[in-house]
């Protein structure tokens, strides 16, 4: 009775040990090659396949021939790459991420927004552009460089000294070179303006904020051995005059196309000779200007 008890005991603890291992070796259940090809045609993402072959723990005995026949059966690299090392973690997803332009940075459509890149033609005036005032010239929109003057000359105080005062001592404002660099051989070229709000847009590097093309007047300048001069004064005993000379400007008609885009057309060709568009706060011209838009032209044509 006692051998009897005894064996029983055994096999039940044999019994349990079996089904342990059994259940075991099922929980731990290789994956096989074409259980992993067939997952991934399936459409199952990387992500479930790669956390099966981490649990798996095991590596694939793969050659290039083997790599190559997995690529055509749509098994992604990561995939791949897990099981030729288990321990296989791919790079982190890094999340797109999109700038945010705020509506008031462009508020006219007319510029390009900031961070913003040009589309469309680059010659057609109605596209955006970076703020600034551009010349129309033979099928060709070219922006005008900004500049500014570099010191103020004074002619005419022996006269004045003379006179009493009744001769004018001028005010003159030079601009650097004999020449800008955009020049142009058409006398009847057009111009566009392009406001914004940003801050290094047109009209935006003054104290006064400039928002239109009347806030502005073109002017001929003097051209000397070294430089170019606009006037900028006069001061006699009659009185003090400030702005640009009234023989030296330019008058031109503005056109508002849309909000922040304006034409500019001339009312008569322009002769050979350097000119500038520069920022007025009143229409009488700029006393001491600041925003000076240069250009030349060569050789006038109707």
């Amino acid at each position: 009775m006692k051998t009897y008890h005894l064996s029983a005991a055994l096999l039940v603890v044999l019994g349990w040990a079996t089904a342990a291992q059994s259940q075991t070796a099922s929980s731990g259940a290789e994956v096989t090659t074409d259980q992993i090809v067939s997952m991934s045609q399936s459409g199952i993402s990387d992500d479930v396949i790669l956390a099966l072959l981490h649990k798996n723990n095991r590596s694939y005995d793969l050659t290039p021939e083997k790599i190559i026949e997995l690529k055509k059966d749509k098994v992604s690299e990561a995939v791949i790459q897990a099981m030729l090392d288990p321990k296989y973690m791919p790079a982190p997803k890094q999340l797109a991420v999109t700038a945010t332009i705020s509506p008031s940075a462009n508020p006219s459509g007319a510029t390009i927004p900031v961070g913003g890149t040009a589309h469309g033609d680059p010659d057609n005036p109605l596209n955006p552009h970076d703020s600034g005032i551009y010349m129309f010239s033979q099928g060709k929109m070219v922006l005008l460089d900004r500049t500014s003057y570099q010191a103020q000359k004074v002619t005419g105080a022996l006269a004045a000294v003379f006179t009493f005062g009744l001769a004018p001592v001028k005010v003159k404002a030079e601009i650097p070179g004999v020449r800008a660099e955009i020049q142009t051989a058409d006398a009847n070229p057009l111009f566009y303006f392009y406001f914004d709000d940003k801050p290094a847009g047109l009209g935006k590097s003054g104290i006064i904020r400039l928002s239109n093309p009347n806030q502005f007047v073109l002017v001929k300048l003097h051209v000397g051995n070294e430089n170019r001069e606009i006037a900028a004064g006069a001061i006699a005993i009659y009185g003090t005059s400030m702005g640009t000379d009234l023989k030296s400007r330019i008058k031109f008609k503005s056109e508002r196309l849309n909000p922040g885009l304006y034409k500019i057309t001339l009312e008569q060709p322009l002769k050979p000779g350097e000119y500038c568009f520069l920022a007025s706060s009143t229409n009488t011209g700029a006393a001491m200007p600041t925003d000076i838009y240069d250009f030349g032209v060569v050789a006038g044509k109707e």
